[in-house]
């Protein structure tokens, strides 16, 4: 039994118990003075209870929204990058890309290929120079054959997404950049609900952003 459960259930238990003892105690011969300092323990006793239940099903909500996103981009777009890293974090997503998993000696492809399939959410970033790295392309195919759902995100005006994008919703960072944030950790919950089955399935992949033309 995990940590969480058993909390919960000693909670349970301790409120249960309370009750019952205060149902006991009602019937017991007491001075009116011992009688209201057993009720004051009683409630003291129900309101941490209560206080720990609350923080434990809290806890577990937050659990529950988090999940793993793997950003692929162009090394020019670093700056993009880290505030987007920034958004995610603070919307409670573990944030994976190259800058904080890879180290030296490591095999970068079999290293970003565990990245991906370890991740729940991929996000691209395509700018204009993005075409001039490989890399990022093959990170992408290996994600689509992997079967993961892809967000792309424009930041440059007249971006091309490649054909086995086309298809998919992408948020244009290039206007309403506030809104469009929104829209896109909207998106992502929405994804992320949908691979732990918590919802229906989302209508496309992205689903709230906006479509190529």
């Amino acid at each position: 039994m995990n940590t969480n459960k058993h909390r919960l259930i000693q909670s349970a238990a301790a409120i249960a118990t309370t009750v019952i003892v205060v149902s006991l105690v009602s019937f017991l011969p007491m001075d009116s003075i011992l009688l209201s300092f057993v009720a004051f323990c009683a409630a003291v006793t129900v309101g941490m209870t209560m206080s720990l239940l609350m923080s434990q099903i809290a806890e577990n909500r937050i659990k529950k929204r988090d999940g793993t996103v793997f950003i692929s981009y162009a090394v020019q777009d670093k700056t993009f990058v880290r505030e987007l890293v920034s958004l995610l974090e603070r919307n409670r997503f573990r944030v994976v890309y190259d800058e904080n998993v890879l180290k030296i000696g490591d095999n970068i492809k079999e290293k970003i290929a565990q990245c991906i399939n370890e991740s729940d959410l991929i996000i691209g970033v395509f700018s204009r120079k993005t075409d001039e790295h490989s890399f990022f392309h093959e990170e992408l195919k290996y994600a689509i054959s992997a079967n993961k759902i892809v967000f792309p995100l424009v930041i440059d005006k007249d971006v091309e997404l490649p054909s086995e994008l086309s298809h998919i919703m992408f948020a244009d960072f290039t206007e309403n950049r506030k809104e469009v944030e929104k829209l896109l950790i909207g998106s992502l919950v929405l994804a992320l609900n949908e691979i732990n089955g918590s919802t229906n399935r989302i209508g496309s992949r992205g689903s709230g952003l906006k479509p190529r033309d």
